[in-house]
């Protein structure tokens, strides 16, 4: 070929493209720098105009309509390559669980899952939470907790005292009665004598030993004042089941039937791992695959103690010199500020008696300490109240409670079926029993409680997962264990399972269409024990299919990180367990402080 006589190769590409430009009619768009024609205004299968076929515009995410992509379901965009409104996760744009909101406008989507604001509760925030009132405004209830100290009525966070008690908390005596938290009548010298022979106590009363009770437990609630005679007679008689019974008779028969008051936290403020101290795992868990690794859903990461620093749980006062008294802030009750035996400020003076069960019973109801006369050697539900479970050696407020034995101290509860007692060790917060005969120390305990009314009430918000509400802690409980559904609890199989797996089952629990579900703290678990029981020692009206047998609770044992805090409802010990090796039972709650 000669040089000059037709174009060259190099120059050829651009000719062609030209020469069909100008005789073939091609599209005269280009794409800048080539020859490639503009399919930018057509669709997929059109002719480019220049003999070839146009790509797909739409991303195979929509159909091309007029040189306009009409995009599929789930995509949005001049090509279709967005996801649209609702949807998540392009190429794929699957629909958005958090659209439209789950959660009321009360909480944030997580996946589909709510976690709801301050104030919401339920799987979609739409209900308020304990404290709060008024959906969907849920404001803090100003009468949870209630400031009148179990001692007036509520209404908008203001008082009205009942008889004999004064103050915007009804935490003092009115003019005319003495001796709070009872607040009886004054000024009469003896006052057995005074309410008896003058009839202060009212219709339907009498005095028992300087106190005003009823002269019936007919139809009364649990834990009324009533008088009972017995050899010998000790001021502190209590209705139980519409009888009259005395704590401290010797038997189960006259045991408590459970704690009187608002049960407080456990002191638990740091997070374990079942081998070593841990930081708490950020709150509410991870619902990451591995979040459970981290151990959350364990006590310290509840309660009042997650709100309130240790210094607001006690005050210790002086009302007589070298006799304090210890008010707790949370339960309402009075505690003798030394050990039987020793007194001053600092529980520094005296010798402590180690004492056999029958003369602890004794030496509390003859106390008179701290200007008052009404002490009584306490059950076992008031005695493990004050067992700090994040201390050891001993398991208590020792700033609060100085030169607390480290060791075992006495209640006035008997185990069910046997002779034995029932104590509580302050050397680790263990709650087990003795023969009376052995010596064990002493603290008394005062307060007249407030009487419970039915304390348990069923309710079966979703076919087959019961509901128990315990009217004195306010806790709500799952109906049945782990693993067992209806009524009854007759079906399924019983969970029994380690206790990082029992955190995270009740993390996980969508129980009667509630999601915010938790293992109990050991406090909270032994407060469903029923010591006058045994195998199960519950109440198993309102617990059905209650294995007797070890369950887990939240709370890890601070002497050893390897051990956790387990209940038996064989016969209702607290004791530790280790927390890899061994098994327990599960039963979640929620609610509570």
């Amino acid at each position: 070929m000669r040089e000059g006589s037709i174009l060259s190769f190099a120059l050829l590409p651009l000719a062609l493209c030209t020469a069909v430009a100008i005789f073939v009619a091609c599209d005269s768009r280009r794409v800048a720098g080539g020859c490639k024609p503009d399919c930018s205004a057509k669709c997929a299968g059109e002719s480019d105009g220049c003999g070839g076929v146009c790509g797909d515009p739409c991303n195979a995410h929509g159909t091309c309509s007029g040189a306009v992509c009409v995009c599929n379901p789930g995509y949005s965009g001049a090509t279709c390559h967005e996801c649209a409104a609702g949807y998540i996760g392009y190429p794929d744009c699957a629909k958005d669980p958090c659209v439209p909101d789950p959660c009321s406008g009360h909480g944030t989507c997580n996946g589909g899952d709510c976690v709801c604001g301050a104030g919401y509760a339920g799987a979609m925030c739409s209900e308020c939470a304990t404290g709060y009132l008024g959906y969907p405004d849920c404001a803090k209830n100003p009468c949870d907790p209630d400031p009148c100290n179990g001692h007036g009525t509520c209404s908008g966070g203001a008082c009205t005292c009942d008889t004999g008690y004064n103050g915007p908390g009804c935490d003092w005596c009115a003019t005319g009665y003495d001796g709070y938290p009872s607040c009886v009548p004054a000024g009469c010298g003896d006052y057995a004598a005074c309410c008896c022979v003058s009839d202060a106590c009212g219709a339907g009363n009498i005095c028992n030993q300087g106190l005003c009770v009823s002269d019936s437990c007919a139809g009364k609630a649990d834990f009324t004042l009533c008088k009972l005679v017995t050899d010998p007679d000790r001021s502190y008689d209590i209705c139980v089941d519409g009888t009259c019974v005395s704590p401290g008779c010797g038997d189960a028969t006259c045991n408590e039937p459970g704690p009187h008051f608002r049960l407080p936290d456990t002191g638990q403020r740091e997070c374990y791992s079942d081998s070593e101290p841990l930081t708490c795992t950020p709150f509410p868990c991870d619902r990451d695959p591995d979040w459970w690794n981290h151990f959350c859903g364990q006590d310290a990461q509840y309660g009042w103690d997650t709100t309130h620093g240790q210094a607001e749980r006690f005050t210790r006062t002086e009302p007589v010199p070298d006799e304090p008294v210890v008010s707790d802030e949370v339960t309402g009750l009075a505690w003798q500020g030394c050990s039987a035996g020793l007194s001053g400020a600092e529980c520094t003076k005296g010798t402590e008696p180690i004492t056999k069960w029958a003369d602890a019973l004794s030496y509390c109801d003859g106390l008179d300490w701290g200007g008052q006369v009404d002490w009584r050697l306490p059950d076992s539900h008031e005695l493990q109240s004050i067992v700090d479970y994040g201390r050891s050696g001993p398991s208590i407020d020792a700033t609060v409670f100085p030169a607390t034995v480290n060791d075992r101290y006495w209640s006035s509860s008997a185990q069910a079926g046997s002779p034995l007692m029932w104590e509580v060790n302050f050397s680790y917060g263990l709650v087990t029993n003795n023969d009376k005969t052995f010596p064990d120390s002493v603290r008394c305990v005062r307060g007249i409680p407030n009487p419970q009314p039915v304390r348990f009430s069923k309710t079966e918000p979703v076919t087959g997962e019961p509901v128990i509400a315990d009217n004195t802690t306010g806790l709500s409980w799952q109906g049945c264990p782990a693993g067992l559904l209806g009524n009854d609890c007759a079906t399924g199989s019983l969970i029994e399972t380690n206790w990082e797996p029992s955190l995270r089952y009740c993390e996980e629990l969508s129980w009667a269409n509630q999601t915010d579900w938790r293992l109990p703290s050991v406090i909270e678990l032994a407060a469903i024990v029923d010591r006058r029981r045994r195998e199960p020692s519950t109440n198993t009206t309102a617990f059905p299919a209650t294995p007797a047998d070890w369950f887990c609770t939240s709370s890890s044992y601070a002497f050893s990180n390897y051990y956790a805090w387990f209940v038996d409802f064989a016969d209702g010990w607290v004791y530790k367990q280790g927390k890899s090796n061994t098994k327990g039972f599960v039963r979640c709650v929620r609610g509570g402080l």
